[in-house]
């Protein structure tokens, strides 16, 4: 059903891209055009099969390229009386637009932010004053990101010195190379009070097996429906991704029977990859730390996400006291550019007093 939905949309964006060389240039031979209109359709499927890094950047970038056309050149469809441009120029000008913005997005891909918040609470115990908490999520180590990034990334963390690193999800994916020099560079990340990650959907796409393998061979302890009192100073709670339940792979208990078993007298810190909160999970926590909607990674695709999620991105206040952050994440999926949706590591100020502010 995924791939059906997949193809039909990314099928009409290649309809479009061809409705346009068509008017604008009148080839000769529009069978050659759809050939390769046909098998860039496809390529994204044919990658699970044939996958090599310059295929992979080669059937990414395109993906980003047909997205930008129809999102920059249906402008000129609905305004063409008053931008009174011919069909060549209005064409070219929107080649010359996707050119410059892919640049710009490869490098602001590459340029990770440090964002800061603070949540205040009462619920810490005397002896503790405030934790810093890293939150690094959807970095995709995969064919494109690869050990440089790990190194960007561990770069950053040993600048800020967290007290506590915690991945959200999509830590891994499909065709992930230099597999050990990746592993080796995030196992030497060290915290105070240790690493913690939860699945993704992307580790349940890559194979549950070899994604748990590969986080905690990085130092990460995967949670996965449970809950740890880390050295009396906070819970941390890790859910399974709910793509979970596609493979058959169930939680042995549900996130309102977790959340119950739990003591509350320390702050309840949830991590989740998807930002969906249950109503019935009302005063169960004090924060989720969430991610996967990459804030739409190419503008203008955040408008799709918020179709999707009520919580896209940044803070969010929830029930009484308890709040949800949405992090835009911190690498790339599919197209290795950021257009308006800048990656990054959050820091996230966990200390006493009860109110929350954006950093």
């Amino acid at each position: 059903m995924f791939f059906l939905i997949f193809l039909s949309i990314y099928g009409s964006l290649h309809f479009y891209l061809y409705n346009k060389v068509i008017i604008s240039f009148q080839p000769k031979n529009k069978l050659i055009l759809i050939i390769l209109l046909g098998l860039m359709v496809i390529s994204p499927i044919l990658l699970r099969y044939f996958a090599s890094i310059f295929m992979s950047y080669f059937t990414y970038i395109w993906m980003a390229i047909v997205f930008l056309f129809f999102s920059i050149h249906i402008f000129f469809d609905l305004y063409k009386i008053k931008f009174t441009l011919n069909d060549k120029t209005s064409f070219i000008i929107t080649i010359v637009m996707i050119i410059v913005i892919l640049i710009y997005g490869r490098i602001e891909a590459e340029n990770i932010n440090i964002k800061e918040i603070s949540i205040k609470t009462k619920k810490f115990p005397k002896h503790i004053e405030s934790v810093k908490i890293a939150q690094i999520s959807d970095v995709h180590f995969s064919i494109i990101n690869g050990a440089k990034k790990a190194q960007k990334i561990a770069d950053i963390l040993k600048k800020v010195n967290p007290d506590m690193l915690l991945s959200t999800g999509d830590l891994i994916d499909r065709g992930m190379q230099e597999k050990s020099e990746i592993i080796k560079i995030l196992s030497q990340i060290k915290t105070k009070y240790g690493n913690y990650a939860v699945t993704g959907n992307h580790e349940f796409y890559s194979g549950l097996q070899y994604s748990k393998d590969f986080t905690e061979k990085g130092g990460f302890k995967l949670l996965r429906n449970e809950y740890l009192t880390i050295n009396n100073v906070l819970t941390l709670v890790g859910i399974d991704d709910e793509t979970g339940k596609r493979f058959n792979i169930a939680p042995s208990i549900s996130e309102i029977e977790l959340f119950n078993s739990i003591p509350k007298e320390l702050p309840i810190i949830v991590i989740k990859h998807q930002p969906k909160v249950d109503v019935s999970s009302d005063g169960a926590f004090d924060l989720q730390l969430s991610g996967h909607t990459h804030n739409g990674q190419i503008f203008p695709f955040r408008f799709i996400t918020k179709l999707f999620f009520k919580y896209n991105n940044g803070l969010y206040g929830l029930f009484q006291n308890s709040f949800i952050y949405v992090t835009a994440g911190t690498g790339t999926w599919g197209p290795p550019i950021r257009f308006l949706s800048q990656p990054e590591i959050v820091i996230i100020n966990l200390c006493k007093t009860l109110e929350a502010q954006n950093g």
